[in-house]
This record gives C-alpha cells, sequence and structure tokens, in this order.
C-alpha cells in the first residue's frame, strides 16, 4: 500500500514539474527594445494607451520633491492660511 501512494506522489510530482517547466518556458523577460518593438507593432489605438500610460507615470522630479522634507517649521492648518 505505502508503494502504491508513494508511486502515485511521485507521478504526480513529476507531472506537476512538467507543467512548471512549460509555463516557465513560455514566460519570457523583455529587455526595452524588445518591449518598443512590440509597441511599434500595436493598432494605433493600443499604441494611444501606451502613451496615456506612459503620461501618467510620475516624473523623477516629482518623485524627488515628494520624497524632500519640507521646510522646518511649515505647517498649515487650513486651505486658507496655505494661500493667504
Amino acid at each position: 500500500m505505502l508503494g502504491f501512494c508513494v508511486r502515485h506522489l511521485f507521478l504526480f510530482l513529476f507531472r506537476l514539474n512538467s507543467r512548471l517547466e512549460e509555463t516557465l518556458t513560455m514566460i519570457h523577460v523583455m529587455n526595452a527594445t524588445e518591449i518598443i518593438e512590440e509597441i511599434r507593432r500595436l493598432p494605433i489605438e493600443e499604441k494611444g494607451k501606451v502613451i496615456e500610460f506612459i503620461r501618467q507615470l510620475p516624473k523623477e522630479e516629482t518623485i524627488t520633491a515628494i520624497n524632500e522634507p519640507l521646510e522646518e517649521g511649515r505647517s498649515f492648518k487650513n486651505v486658507a492660511e496655505l494661500f493667504g
């Protein structure tokens, strides 16, 4: 009985491993040049979506500004104080 269970477990793991290898073969990490080439092949509507996505990404100076500490003592209690 134990031999039967071990054999089935082995077959199960073998099949699982085979499927995993097939899946990993299908996954391909693309470099920037490959991504650009794929974008060039897109229909015009899809290219527009890519452009809109890129426009939504924060620019480097925005990220830097977000991470900069505020000046000491600079705080506001409400919007009127901020713009007053």
